[in-house]
Protein backbone atom coordinates (compact mmCIF):
# COMPACT_ATOMS: atom_id res chain seq x y z
CA UNK A 1 0.00 0.00 0.00
CA UNK A 2 1.17 3.42 -0.89
CA UNK A 3 1.11 6.51 1.51
CA UNK A 4 2.26 10.01 2.00
CA UNK A 5 3.44 11.67 4.56
CA UNK A 6 4.76 15.29 5.51
CA UNK A 7 8.36 15.61 7.42
CA UNK A 8 10.83 18.29 7.65
CA UNK A 9 12.89 18.69 4.83
CA UNK A 10 16.11 17.92 6.90
CA UNK A 11 14.65 14.93 8.53
CA UNK A 12 14.08 13.49 5.52
CA UNK A 13 18.01 14.38 4.01
CA UNK A 14 19.44 12.93 7.33
CA UNK A 15 17.23 9.64 6.97
CA UNK A 16 18.11 9.19 2.90
CA UNK A 17 21.53 9.17 4.27
CA UNK A 18 21.39 6.76 6.55
CA UNK A 19 19.08 4.95 4.50
CA UNK A 20 21.97 4.79 1.81
CA UNK A 21 24.93 3.80 4.39
CA UNK A 22 22.55 1.13 4.99
CA UNK A 23 22.10 0.57 1.34
CA UNK A 24 18.32 0.23 1.80
CA UNK A 25 16.14 2.10 -0.22
CA UNK A 26 12.87 4.70 1.50
CA UNK A 27 10.24 2.32 1.55
CA UNK A 28 12.31 -0.86 3.18
CA UNK A 29 13.70 1.80 5.65
CA UNK A 30 10.23 3.32 6.60
CA UNK A 31 9.11 -0.52 7.17
CA UNK A 32 11.85 -1.02 9.60
CA UNK A 33 11.27 2.18 11.41
CA UNK A 34 7.68 1.37 11.52
CA UNK A 35 8.24 -2.25 13.07
CA UNK A 36 10.24 -1.04 15.45
CA UNK A 37 8.35 0.81 16.85
CA UNK A 38 5.33 -1.38 16.82
CA UNK A 39 8.06 -3.93 18.29
CA UNK A 40 8.65 -0.93 21.28
CA UNK A 41 4.86 -0.67 21.94
CA UNK A 42 3.86 -4.59 22.24
CA UNK A 43 4.07 -4.04 25.89
CA UNK A 44 1.17 -2.38 26.14
CA UNK A 45 -0.58 -5.46 24.79
CA UNK A 46 -0.10 -7.93 27.36
CA UNK A 47 -0.43 -6.26 30.61
CA UNK A 48 1.57 -7.07 33.57
CA UNK A 49 0.39 -5.78 37.13
CA UNK A 50 3.32 -3.30 37.39
CA UNK A 51 6.26 -1.80 35.01
CA UNK A 52 9.49 -0.09 35.38
CA UNK A 53 11.94 1.35 32.77
CA UNK A 54 13.24 4.68 31.23
CA UNK A 55 11.33 6.84 28.98
CA UNK A 56 13.84 9.41 27.56
CA UNK A 57 13.29 12.96 25.71
CA UNK A 58 14.24 15.12 23.28
CA UNK A 59 12.85 18.84 22.43
CA UNK A 60 13.29 21.70 21.72
CA UNK A 61 13.45 24.27 24.71
CA UNK A 62 11.71 27.26 22.73
CA UNK A 63 8.74 24.68 22.11
CA UNK A 64 8.29 24.45 25.45
CA UNK A 65 9.39 27.82 27.29
CA UNK A 66 6.53 28.76 29.13
CA UNK A 67 4.30 26.18 28.71
CA UNK A 68 6.22 23.63 30.10
CA UNK A 69 3.92 20.88 29.27
CA UNK A 70 6.17 18.05 30.28
CA UNK A 71 6.55 19.57 33.55
CA UNK A 72 2.90 19.88 34.02
CA UNK A 73 2.37 16.25 33.14
CA UNK A 74 5.04 14.97 35.47
CA UNK A 75 2.95 16.74 38.20
CA UNK A 76 -0.30 14.88 36.83
CA UNK A 77 1.54 11.54 37.21
CA UNK A 78 3.60 11.29 40.40
CA UNK A 79 2.57 7.80 40.99
CA UNK A 80 4.36 6.65 38.09
CA UNK A 81 6.95 9.00 37.98
CA UNK A 82 10.09 8.03 40.58
CA UNK A 83 13.17 10.23 39.18
CA UNK A 84 13.80 12.80 36.60
CA UNK A 85 16.80 14.56 35.14
CA UNK A 86 16.81 17.62 32.95
CA UNK A 87 19.79 17.69 30.76
CA UNK A 88 20.67 21.01 28.53
CA UNK A 89 22.08 19.44 25.37
CA UNK A 90 22.68 22.81 23.79
CA UNK A 91 20.80 26.52 23.98
CA UNK A 92 18.16 24.92 22.11
CA UNK A 93 17.44 21.22 23.15
CA UNK A 94 16.81 19.63 25.97
CA UNK A 95 17.11 15.97 27.37
CA UNK A 96 14.46 14.93 29.68
CA UNK A 97 15.02 11.22 31.59
CA UNK A 98 11.60 10.05 33.48
CA UNK A 99 12.55 6.89 35.35
CA UNK A 100 8.84 5.04 36.04
CA UNK A 101 7.64 2.47 38.11
CA UNK A 102 3.62 1.99 37.59
CA UNK A 103 0.52 0.10 36.47
CA UNK A 104 0.82 -0.39 32.92
CA UNK A 105 -2.31 1.28 32.44
CA UNK A 106 -1.52 4.27 33.74
CA UNK A 107 1.94 4.15 31.60
CA UNK A 108 0.38 3.75 28.54
CA UNK A 109 -2.05 6.68 29.72
CA UNK A 110 1.04 9.21 30.43
CA UNK A 111 3.21 7.93 27.57
CA UNK A 112 0.90 8.66 25.08
CA UNK A 113 0.15 12.07 26.24
CA UNK A 114 3.69 12.69 25.74
CA UNK A 115 3.48 11.41 22.24
CA UNK A 116 0.79 14.12 21.55
CA UNK A 117 3.18 17.37 22.61
CA UNK A 118 4.26 20.00 20.08
CA UNK A 119 7.63 20.14 20.04
CA UNK A 120 9.03 17.06 21.03
CA UNK A 121 12.09 15.82 18.51
CA UNK A 122 12.62 12.17 19.39
CA UNK A 123 11.23 9.81 22.45
CA UNK A 124 12.58 6.68 23.58
CA UNK A 125 10.98 4.12 25.59
CA UNK A 126 12.88 0.61 27.72
CA UNK A 127 9.95 -0.67 30.09
CA UNK A 128 10.42 -4.41 31.86
CA UNK A 129 7.15 -6.30 33.50
CA UNK A 130 7.64 -6.57 37.15
CA UNK A 131 5.59 -9.54 38.46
Amino acid sequence: MRFSVSIPERLLKEFDRLTARLSLDRSKAVRMAMRNMLAEYKWTERMAEQVAGVLVLQYTFEEFRGKSPILRLQHQYHDIIISTMHIHLDEENCLEVLALRGKPERAKEFIEKVYSLEGLKQMRLTLVELK
